[in-house]
């Protein structure tokens, strides 16, 4: 029964990696998006691969999978994840139950989305939703005709993924209690242009150290490295043409109207949650973080140290976690009160 969970987690991590989403061609960004839903890291436990914290990932079904990780202090703590159908709640537990089930996901801003997976998908992996059928088999596929048919072929709606089951979701549909409804569903809905902060509050949420959350957003690619499948980040144009933009803008009131509407509800109860934590706690948090993120980045930046992950662009979850904020960084904890 371990084996078998095991490798469905394998292969549930392997898909979340599939729809991830690298950004903006000489800009580091993270490794998803928000078709994905989810902070996928992945590190090495015993030979086996295994996915770091999911969340967000709907399925069809009920299971409870446990997937060790480690603190700090070398002691295992566990992420649990129950599915259901239209559901996903996670648990972190520390020598036992700690927290309740919390439901969590994720959005990107919709049409940096959409760019973004013509760039990924479309020029890095060929996928192209069928549009080259269109075109003869010599097209350039970075060329404005191209890219134009390939965003009016888009139809995945991130409103529609995070709906609950017996909510309905018009995708066309821009109105703020639709996206609040969908958003009133989730203990946490984190913002990919506000990660950082998005991850501080999910600290918080399971009661979590630094160390805990430092490899979250270790792994950034730019544009020129290879991601974890030894594929180039794409290169993109430092702006679009008047064409792409003007048709973005006419997506994000049709076809993305539900999604823009979304990720705008999500970042307003982002605001909700880190005035409730306090705007000046999270914000000398983040101040903190950031260094502590550099720092961490220093210590453990050799590709060749014994603990780095495979195909990857940084150490392992040894390393980060034998950072010493106080003595390898000079930096002080903040309180916790």
């Amino acid at each position: 029964m371990a084996v078998a969970m095991t490798m469905t987690m394998m292969v549930l991590a392997v898909a979340v990696v599939l729809l991830a989403v690298v950004g903006l061609g000489g800009q580091e960004a993270h490794a998803f998006n928000n078709a994905s839903i989810a902070f996928v890291r992945y590190f090495k436990v015993g030979g086996t691969t295994m996915s770091g914290l999911m969340l967000g990932m709907k399925r069809t079904y009920n299971k409870q999978i446990v997937i060790p990780t480690t603190s700090i202090a070398r002691e295992p703590f566990y992420s649990v994840y129950h599915y259901s159908a239209c559901n996903i709640f996670m648990r972190v537990n520390r020598f036992g139950p700690k927290h309740p089930w919390l439901r969590i996901s994720l959005v990107r801003e919709p049409q940096a989305a959409v760019l973004s997976a013509f760039y990924h998908f479309c020029l890095t992996r060929s996928n192209c939703r069928g549009v080259e059928s269109q075109f003869p088999k010599d097209v350039d596929r970075s060329s404005d005709e191209f890219k134009l048919a390939y965003l009016a072929a888009h139809r995945t709606s991130a409103a529609e993924y995070l709906a609950p089951c017996g909510l309905r979701v018009n995708a066309s549909d821009g109105s703020a209690s639709q996206a609040h409804a969908i958003v009133a569903t989730y203990h946490l809905v984190a913002v990919n242009e506000r990660y950082l902060e998005s991850l501080l509050v999910f600290r918080h949420l399971f009661d979590l150290t630094f160390h805990d959350i430092l490899h979250f957003p270790a792994k950034k690619f730019k544009q020129g490295e290879k991601d974890d499948y030894g594929l180039p980040a794409p290169a993109r144009p430092e702006t679009e043409s008047e064409a792409v933009v003007g048709f973005l803008e006419k997506l994000a009131n049709t076809t993305l109207a539900a999604d823009t509407a979304l990720h705008r509800a999500a970042v307003a109860r982002l605001d909700e949650h880190i005035d409730t934590l306090g705007q000046k706690k999270i914000a000398d948090e983040k101040a903190f973080f950031e260094k502590a993120l550099a720092c961490a980045r220093e210590q453990c930046a050799d590709q060749q140290h014994s603990d780095c992950m495979e195909v990857d662009q940084m150490c392992g979850y040894t390393c980060l976690h034998s950072v010493n904020f106080e003595r390898d960084c000079n930096l002080t904890v903040p309180s916790p009160a």
